[in-house]
Protein backbone atom coordinates (compact mmCIF):
# COMPACT_ATOMS: atom_id res chain seq x y z
CA UNK A 1 0.00 0.00 0.00
CA UNK A 2 2.95 2.56 1.06
CA UNK A 3 3.89 1.69 -2.61
CA UNK A 4 1.14 2.70 -4.11
CA UNK A 5 1.16 5.95 -2.46
CA UNK A 6 4.56 6.90 -3.19
CA UNK A 7 3.78 6.09 -6.87
CA UNK A 8 0.59 7.97 -6.90
CA UNK A 9 2.65 11.00 -5.03
CA UNK A 10 5.35 10.83 -7.72
CA UNK A 11 2.85 11.09 -9.95
CA UNK A 12 0.71 13.86 -8.99
CA UNK A 13 4.10 15.48 -8.53
CA UNK A 14 5.29 15.24 -11.93
CA UNK A 15 2.15 16.38 -13.23
CA UNK A 16 2.45 19.34 -10.94
CA UNK A 17 6.05 20.17 -12.00
CA UNK A 18 4.80 20.26 -15.53
CA UNK A 19 1.43 22.27 -15.42
CA UNK A 20 3.72 24.85 -13.56
CA UNK A 21 6.45 24.86 -16.21
CA UNK A 22 3.59 25.56 -19.11
CA UNK A 23 2.26 28.14 -16.82
CA UNK A 24 5.79 29.60 -16.53
CA UNK A 25 6.08 30.07 -20.34
CA UNK A 26 2.87 31.33 -20.82
CA UNK A 27 3.38 34.14 -18.42
CA UNK A 28 7.22 34.61 -20.21
CA UNK A 29 5.32 35.32 -23.28
CA UNK A 30 5.37 38.98 -24.66
CA UNK A 31 3.55 40.71 -27.18
CA UNK A 32 5.72 42.63 -29.51
CA UNK A 33 3.86 45.49 -31.57
CA UNK A 34 5.25 46.94 -34.57
CA UNK A 35 5.53 48.48 -38.20
CA UNK A 36 6.89 47.88 -41.60
CA UNK A 37 8.09 50.49 -44.08
CA UNK A 38 9.79 50.15 -47.27
CA UNK A 39 12.69 52.07 -47.76
CA UNK A 40 10.94 55.42 -48.82
CA UNK A 41 8.84 54.98 -45.01
CA UNK A 42 5.78 53.98 -46.57
CA UNK A 43 4.34 51.17 -44.45
CA UNK A 44 4.32 48.10 -46.47
CA UNK A 45 0.41 45.87 -46.08
CA UNK A 46 0.47 42.10 -45.99
CA UNK A 47 3.90 41.52 -44.72
CA UNK A 48 4.03 38.22 -43.36
CA UNK A 49 5.44 37.93 -40.08
CA UNK A 50 6.28 34.64 -37.85
CA UNK A 51 8.37 33.02 -35.84
CA UNK A 52 10.98 31.19 -36.97
CA UNK A 53 10.66 27.12 -36.53
CA UNK A 54 7.27 27.76 -35.20
CA UNK A 55 4.58 26.75 -37.78
CA UNK A 56 1.24 28.15 -37.54
CA UNK A 57 2.28 30.92 -35.32
CA UNK A 58 2.85 34.37 -37.34
CA UNK A 59 0.38 38.02 -38.05
CA UNK A 60 0.10 40.03 -41.09
CA UNK A 61 1.06 43.70 -41.15
CA UNK A 62 -2.29 45.68 -41.80
CA UNK A 63 -2.80 48.91 -43.92
CA UNK A 64 -0.77 51.09 -41.79
CA UNK A 65 2.06 48.02 -41.61
CA UNK A 66 1.02 47.24 -38.15
CA UNK A 67 1.31 43.92 -36.60
CA UNK A 68 1.38 42.57 -33.18
CA UNK A 69 2.39 39.06 -32.18
CA UNK A 70 3.08 37.36 -28.53
CA UNK A 71 6.63 35.62 -28.63
CA UNK A 72 9.04 34.23 -25.98
CA UNK A 73 12.32 36.17 -25.14
CA UNK A 74 15.01 35.32 -27.73
CA UNK A 75 12.66 34.12 -30.75
CA UNK A 76 13.27 34.75 -34.21
CA UNK A 77 11.01 37.09 -36.07
CA UNK A 78 11.23 36.40 -39.93
CA UNK A 79 9.83 39.24 -42.09
CA UNK A 80 9.01 38.28 -45.38
CA UNK A 81 6.64 39.91 -48.71
CA UNK A 82 6.93 39.33 -52.07
CA UNK A 83 9.55 41.85 -53.97
CA UNK A 84 11.76 42.67 -50.34
CA UNK A 85 14.70 40.49 -48.65
CA UNK A 86 13.50 38.48 -45.89
CA UNK A 87 14.94 39.85 -42.91
CA UNK A 88 15.01 38.09 -39.62
CA UNK A 89 15.36 39.91 -35.54
CA UNK A 90 15.96 38.18 -32.58
CA UNK A 91 13.32 38.99 -29.83
CA UNK A 92 14.91 39.89 -26.31
CA UNK A 93 12.96 42.37 -24.19
CA UNK A 94 11.74 44.98 -26.30
CA UNK A 95 8.25 45.50 -26.87
CA UNK A 96 8.20 47.29 -29.97
CA UNK A 97 9.77 47.04 -33.32
CA UNK A 98 10.05 49.47 -36.50
CA UNK A 99 11.48 47.59 -39.17
CA UNK A 100 12.09 48.99 -42.69
CA UNK A 101 12.05 45.97 -45.51
CA UNK A 102 15.07 46.19 -48.30
CA UNK A 103 13.89 45.74 -52.12
CA UNK A 104 15.62 42.31 -53.15
CA UNK A 105 17.88 42.48 -56.58
CA UNK A 106 16.47 42.40 -59.74
CA UNK A 107 17.90 38.66 -60.12
CA UNK A 108 15.76 38.03 -57.53
CA UNK A 109 12.72 39.16 -58.12
CA UNK A 110 13.03 37.98 -61.70
CA UNK A 111 13.19 34.84 -60.55
CA UNK A 112 9.26 34.75 -59.07
CA UNK A 113 6.45 35.74 -61.36
CA UNK A 114 3.60 37.42 -59.36
CA UNK A 115 0.11 36.22 -60.82
CA UNK A 116 -3.69 36.97 -60.00
CA UNK A 117 -3.70 34.16 -56.66
CA UNK A 118 -0.06 34.49 -55.89
CA UNK A 119 3.58 33.83 -56.45
CA UNK A 120 5.11 31.41 -58.75
CA UNK A 121 8.83 30.41 -59.50
CA UNK A 122 9.27 30.67 -62.97
CA UNK A 123 10.91 27.96 -63.44
CA UNK A 124 7.96 25.88 -61.99
CA UNK A 125 5.55 27.73 -64.38
CA UNK A 126 3.53 25.37 -66.68
CA UNK A 127 1.45 28.68 -68.19
CA UNK A 128 3.18 31.43 -70.06
CA UNK A 129 3.17 34.88 -68.30
CA UNK A 130 3.70 38.33 -70.03
CA UNK A 131 4.49 41.98 -68.53
CA UNK A 132 2.87 45.17 -69.87
CA UNK A 133 4.88 48.46 -69.37
CA UNK A 134 2.94 50.99 -68.03
CA UNK A 135 4.10 53.31 -70.26
CA UNK A 136 2.31 51.38 -73.21
CA UNK A 137 -0.67 52.05 -71.78
CA UNK A 138 -0.43 55.48 -71.64
CA UNK A 139 -2.57 55.89 -74.23
CA UNK A 140 -5.27 58.11 -76.08
CA UNK A 141 -8.39 55.31 -75.58
CA UNK A 142 -11.23 55.51 -73.20
CA UNK A 143 -10.73 52.29 -71.49
CA UNK A 144 -8.03 49.84 -70.95
CA UNK A 145 -9.33 47.38 -72.36
CA UNK A 146 -8.50 49.16 -75.89
CA UNK A 147 -4.87 49.59 -74.32
CA UNK A 148 -4.19 46.11 -74.06
CA UNK A 149 -5.15 45.37 -77.74
CA UNK A 150 -2.18 44.62 -79.58
CA UNK A 151 0.25 45.31 -76.84
CA UNK A 152 0.22 41.60 -75.00
CA UNK A 153 0.90 38.38 -76.61
CA UNK A 154 -1.31 35.62 -76.59
CA UNK A 155 -4.74 38.37 -76.37
CA UNK A 156 -7.01 38.35 -79.16
CA UNK A 157 -9.08 41.69 -78.95
CA UNK A 158 -12.52 42.93 -80.35
CA UNK A 159 -14.01 46.39 -80.11
CA UNK A 160 -17.99 45.37 -80.27
CA UNK A 161 -19.18 49.33 -80.47
CA UNK A 162 -18.09 52.70 -81.94
CA UNK A 163 -20.84 54.01 -79.86
CA UNK A 164 -19.31 56.77 -77.29
CA UNK A 165 -18.97 55.63 -73.97
CA UNK A 166 -19.75 52.53 -74.85
CA UNK A 167 -16.42 51.72 -77.51
CA UNK A 168 -14.59 49.18 -75.35
CA UNK A 169 -12.99 46.08 -76.34
CA UNK A 170 -13.76 42.81 -75.20
CA UNK A 171 -10.60 39.96 -75.19
CA UNK A 172 -9.72 36.60 -74.63
CA UNK A 173 -6.99 34.68 -74.15
CA UNK A 174 -5.05 32.69 -76.25
CA UNK A 175 -6.33 28.86 -75.96
CA UNK A 176 -8.57 29.33 -73.46
CA UNK A 177 -11.78 27.62 -75.38
CA UNK A 178 -9.65 24.43 -74.93
CA UNK A 179 -10.29 24.54 -71.38
CA UNK A 180 -14.31 23.97 -71.79
CA UNK A 181 -14.79 27.33 -69.23
CA UNK A 182 -16.32 30.41 -70.42
CA UNK A 183 -14.88 32.67 -73.57
CA UNK A 184 -14.29 35.65 -71.67
CA UNK A 185 -10.74 36.04 -69.79
CA UNK A 186 -10.76 36.02 -65.67
CA UNK A 187 -9.77 39.33 -63.98
CA UNK A 188 -8.40 39.63 -60.93
CA UNK A 189 -7.23 42.96 -59.36
CA UNK A 190 -5.36 43.12 -56.45
CA UNK A 191 -6.54 39.34 -55.64
CA UNK A 192 -10.04 40.29 -56.38
CA UNK A 193 -12.17 39.64 -59.99
CA UNK A 194 -13.36 42.93 -61.06
CA UNK A 195 -14.28 45.01 -64.72
CA UNK A 196 -10.99 46.03 -65.88
CA UNK A 197 -12.93 48.74 -67.87
CA UNK A 198 -14.22 50.82 -64.08
CA UNK A 199 -9.99 51.54 -63.33
CA UNK A 200 -8.85 54.61 -64.58
CA UNK A 201 -6.10 53.99 -66.72
CA UNK A 202 -4.84 57.84 -65.80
Amino acid sequence: MKKYILSLFFLISCVLNTYAHTEKQQQEKIEISGIVLDQNKEPLVGVNVSVKDIPGLGAITDINGKFKIKVEPYQWLVFTFIGFDKQELLVKEQKSINVIMQEAKATAIDEIVITGTGAQKKITMTGAATTVDVNTLRTSTSSITNALAGNVAGIMARQTSGQPGNNISEFWIRGISTFGAGSGALVLIDGFERDMNEINIE
